[in-house]
């Protein structure tokens, strides 16, 4: 548009294809118990797992908008913001037959569903007799997941030679900070079903902001990294109660200070590296779906430092 500022945007149609274990996966046996509910009878029923050869490429509908601002009257400055908004319709998920959502969808279909397929009956589905339990289930991938998220991408950076500023300063400094915020990531699993949201859970905080800072002087160097991850639902099922309903949000600083010198003839550099320096501890989060035994599973969420704070020390020789 003028000088400082660029804007540019993107509208894309991309695939994923299906990969040759989704295609061809040879079929696979398992067993397990299950409350039938057409029947209202509990036994054991063999799962055969497989692959789907005719799975179609995932289409997904891309676009992106943004600007890029170069001021003139701070050089060396660059601030980026992007736009996105992603929709697939048609992901490659796995269906199964034994599974809850699936029964459900066919009892209320009244066995018209494709869904009801999956699930090998002896006699026709209106008969809920117990002779009418289930002989097979059958797990296949399929291109019935939908898919669709939108945010904001900020990137900022600048770079100074510090006498150029003032005379009085020395030293070179780089600043750099990177922030997404994507408030959205909506997943559909099967037509009919609840739509989940993970945006906010602990695989996708809403914001994610990393920020790193470095000074360098005379062979000196001191970086600090600093990343953040905003608070987030235990569980994406936004029904559940828990006596924690969020885990809290969670910072952690890192910092590296390293010297080059030259000793023997040699390049040496010497340094040390601190590692989650103010020994933050991340919120109290349990794993859905965790049934191994107690003790085994750090409580806290993606992303949180397992172990505190430690330090790293040590020299490195440059043979150039």
């Amino acid at each position: 548009m003028v000088d400082e500022l660029r804007l540019r945007a993107a509208r894309s149609q991309d695939i994923r294809a299906p990969t040759l274990f989704d295609l061809f996966q040879a079929p696979l046996i398992s067993s397990s118990g299950i409350n039938d509910s057409l029947t209202n009878t509990s036994g054991s029923v063999n799962t055969s797992q497989a692959g789907n050869a005719a799975l179609k490429p995932e289409v997904a509908h891309n676009t992106t908008a943004g600007l890029v601002y170069s001021p003139g009257w701070l050089r060396n400055f660059t601030v980026s913001l992007d736009y996105f908004h992603i929709n697939i319709d048609n992901a490659i998920g796995n269906v199964t037959g034994n599974s809850p959502i699936t029964q459900n969808i066919c009892l209320a279909s009244g066995g018209t569903s494709p869904l009801c397929g999956l699930i090998v009956r002896p006699i026709s589905y209106n008969d809920t007799s117990p002779a009418n339990f289930p002989l097979q289930f059958l797990q296949l991938k399929e291109n019935l997941t939908k898919t669709y998220s939108e945010g904001i991408d900020v990137e900022a950076n600048y770079e100074a030679d510090l006498a150029e500023l003032d005379s009085g300063l020395r030293g070179a400094l780089r600043v750099r900070l990177l922030w997404t915020h994507q408030p959205t990531l909506k997943t559909q699993v099967l037509p009919g079903t609840l739509v989940t949201d993970a945006a906010g859970t602990a695989q996708t905080p809403v914001d994610r902001l990393t920020f790193i800072a470095g000074y360098t002087l005379d062979g000196f160097t001191l970086d600090v990294l600093e990343r953040y991850q905003s608070s987030f639902r235990q569980n994406t099922n936004q029904t559940l109660v828990f006596a924690i309903p969020d885990v809290r949000a969670y910072y952690q600083t890192d910092i590296d200070l390293s010297y080059d010198f030259a000793a023997g003839g040699q390049n040496l550099t010497g340094f040390l590296n601190v590692s989650n320096l103010f020994n933050v501890q991340g919120g109290i989060f349990q794993t859905p779906g965790y049934t191994g035994s107690p003790g085994l599973n750090y409580p806290i969420g993606p992303g949180a430092d397992l172990i505190g704070r430690y330090f790293t020390i040590g020299l490195r020789l440059d043979p150039g």
